[in-house]
């Protein structure tokens, strides 16, 4: 049976080369995403719009009053009230900080 001391180490290196590649896929998959992304703002299939100016007053307002106690950030506050400003009932996500406060302002939440 190998030396306790010698599966510590191989079991670093392996965490070590785990964590490599991780790394490495996870760098590949957001340069993948991103050149994608690209080519469909330059096809149309996306395209830039600004947010209407009481969307933009509407997040600083739940960043205000939700966002100590449910430690929601500025997307999250974006997200939720652009869903408000389209006067939707329902909201899809699966981060929490979202859900949090998607159901903090009456939404009702799906997927998390």
């Amino acid at each position: 049976m190998p030396h306790s001391n010698s599966i510590c180490k191989a079991k670093r290196k392996l965490r070590h080369s785990l964590s490599l590649i991780f790394r490495w896929s996870r760098t590949e998959t957001r340069v993948c995403w991103e050149e994608n992304f690209e080519h469909d703002l330059q096809s149309g299939v996306w395209q830039w719009e600004d947010f209407p100016p009481e969307t933009w007053t509407r997040a600083r307002e739940l960043s205000h009053r939700h966002g100590p106690a449910l430690g929601c950030g500025t997307s999250d506050a974006l997200h939720v009230a652009s869903a408000l400003a389209l006067a939707a009932d329902d909201f899809c996500t699966f981060d929490r900080d979202q859900a949090e406060l998607a159901r903090a302002v009456g939404l009702r939440v799906l997927g998390s």
